[in-house]
Formats: structure tokens, C-alpha cells, sequence
């Protein structure tokens, strides 16, 4: 019994580390981007641009970092990921809705 819970607060410890350190954010994002980008009217993804900057924060509920990424052929934007405290899709905050986080559409 006391190993189970010893593992599962050292699972929680490494939960709290930077998941970008374990994971390649860029493509992490360049899959939801491109997911969500299905539902654009207007833009177009540049499927492949998505770009992790370094910027990683964590969130008293999870997680989240941020991404440039270029659309219509090389026009900038930036998008930042949230992540649950278990490394889950969370939502997402676009630069030209930076007040908004919604799911994938």
C-alpha cells in the first residue's frame, strides 16, 4: 500500500514538471491548430509552421504554453495551449481572440 502511494506522488511531481521539456509542444500544437483550423472562415493555416517559443506557465488547474505559427502564407500568430494538471487538451487562446479560450470546433 505505501509503495502504490509513494508512486503516486512522484507520478504527481513529474505531472508538475514542464511538459515541454517531455514533449515536443510544436507538433503537440500543430495538430490542434491544424485540427481547429478546419473551422476557420477566413484564414488558413500554414499546416507544419507552429513553432514552440519557449514561454511555459504553470496554472493553479494545469498548465499552458504558447506557440507562434504563421497562416495565409507566412502572416504571424500565436497561440497559447492550455493543458489540464494531467497533460489533457484543455482549450485554446488564438492572437486575434486573446481574451477567449475554447475547445477545438
Amino acid at each position: 500500500m505505501k509503495k502504490i502511494l509513494l508512486f503516486g506522488l512522484l507520478s504527481s511531481f513529474s505531472i508538475a514538471s514542464n511538459f515541454c521539456s517531455e514533449y515536443n509542444c510544436g507538433q503537440f500544437a500543430d495538430r490542434i491548430i491544424a485540427q481547429d483550423s478546419n473551422s476557420w472562415s477566413w484564414n488558413r493555416y500554414d499546416r507544419g509552421s507552429a513553432v514552440y517559443n519557449g514561454d511555459y506557465r504553470t496554472l493553479t488547474n494545469g498548465k499552458a504554453f504558447k506557440v507562434n505559427y504563421t497562416y495565409n502564407n507566412g502572416r504571424s500568430g500565436w497561440a497559447l495551449i492550455k493543458l489540464t494538471r494531467y497533460n489533457d487538451f484543455n482549450c485554446i487562446v488564438f492572437h486575434d481572440y486573446p481574451n477567449t479560450c475554447r475547445g477545438i470546433r
